[in-house]
């Protein structure tokens, strides 16, 4: 199994995918979809690199039984100490996460604890992948240069609508329009992809990958999803 590096991981495209907290993605299942991506991609050299967000209860175990870039879902920039009910991103690092999705449509928190999540991460050198639902709020968020600025309207997350089918000259506006401010922000599409054409699309105007979720938990048949997906 290939071995994904800090650098390989921001060179090539990747498909992030959010788990969150489905019971079709939960412990055992986790592992499963996980094992999937990985054999898919042995010996060959892989298009997209993988990332995997499962819930914080399942990265420790993901880690020990896998060699995917795992990433939290969610963590806060507090120190070790009396935060009783939170995540933190050292304790995320510590059970073996490489990185963080924040700022989700489902998770949101304002600007200044976005800066200060993503400089936490970074002196724990883990990755961020910073959501944003409006070109306007990725163009702040990027300011703060998480590692991937991912852009979700929140009208297409768990529809079968995707950018990629309904206005792939849209992505090449949107990458524009995020570079503008942040020159060389890698940016992720997301929200209703679920096909490796509508990744494809995605990589072809301009971004760095995907992030998407239902497309793959949900699926009737998660292995084809993958094997479409990664193969």
């Amino acid at each position: 199994m290939q071995e994904y590096t800090y650098i390989m991981l921001l060179e090539r495209p990747v498909i992030a995918i959010n788990l969150k907290t489905y019971s079709e993605s939960l412990g055992e299942n986790a592992i499963e979809i996980a094992k999937a991506i990985e054999q898919i991609q042995t010996d060959q050299t892989p298009k997209y690199n993988p990332i995997i967000a499962p819930q914080a209860v399942d990265i420790r175990l993901l880690a020990k039984q896998t060699k995917i870039n795992i990433f939290a879902q969610h963590a806060e920039a507090f120190d070790y100490g009396r935060n009783t009910g939170y995540n933190i991103v050292k304790s995320m690092k510590d059970a073996g996460a490489k990185g963080l999705i924040i700022n989700h449509s489902e998770h949101k928190i304002e600007l200044n604890k976005i800066e200060d999540v993503i400089t936490a991460a970074k002196k724990e050198k883990m990755y961020v992948i910073c959501c944003a639902d409006t070109i306007n709020q990725a163009r702040a968020v990027a300011c703060f240069e998480p590692d991937f600025v991912a852009i979700e309207p929140p009208e297409l997350i768990g529809t079968d609508t995707s950018i990629a089918k309904e206005d792939p000259d849209l992505i090449k506006k949107i990458v524009k329009k995020i570079r503008f401010i942040q020159y060389n922000a890698r940016i992720l599409i997301g929200a209703g992809i679920k096909t490796r054409n509508d990744v494809d699309i995605c990589v072809k105007n301009g971004a760095n990958g995907v992030l998407l979720a239902s497309g793959v938990v949900k699926a009737k048949n998660i292995s084809a999803v993958l094997f479409e997906l990664f193969g």
